[in-house]
């Protein structure tokens, strides 16, 4: 499975403010601001994850058939940042439950791929970038507002 990294850079005004706060105050800071930027492709993935019958699995038990509209309801987030950098990282998509999301995103060699994380990605690329400025000016000002208090 490919792995879409981001990196975000050029925002010495963000990074001027978070170098002046406690370590631990920073990371929060950093991970509020991703996490609110990679909702934006959580919720993009949400709407585009495909919304199928019931796949009988199961057999004929209904008990076991799976439904692909509960696809929507396991994308998740995680985010990190580790180590005394100042840099984390936020993943975004199926939770481990759902592993046949992948079949879905990437096909198999009997089923043709139905991507929507991948197209999520890029319909939403501008939009993240722009929600994690958003964040980050509103950071940077409240971090401001009190250092003036």
């Amino acid at each position: 499975m490919d792995i879409v990294t981001v990196k975000i850079t050029g925002l010495d005004e963000f990074q001027k403010v978070l170098d002046r706060l406690a370590p631990a105050v920073s990371k929060r800071l950093l991970r509020t601001a991703m996490r609110s930027a990679a909702n934006v492709w959580r919720e993009e993935i949400v709407r585009r994850a495909p919304r199928l019958a019931q796949h009988k699995q199961g057999g004929k038990n209904p008990k076991k058939w799976r439904y692909a509209g509960e696809l929507a309801g396991l994308i998740g987030m995680k985010s990190s940042t580790p180590g005394n950098e100042m840099e984390g990282t936020v993943r975004v998509g199926p939770t481990k439950r759902p592993f046949w999301a992948l079949f879905l995103e990437f096909g198999t060699r009997k089923m043709r791929a139905r991507p929507f994380i991948r197209p999520a990605y890029e319909s939403k690329k501008a939009a993240v970038l722009a929600k994690f400025v958003e964040e980050g000016r509103k950071i940077v000002a409240a971090e401001a507002g009190k250092s003036h208090v």
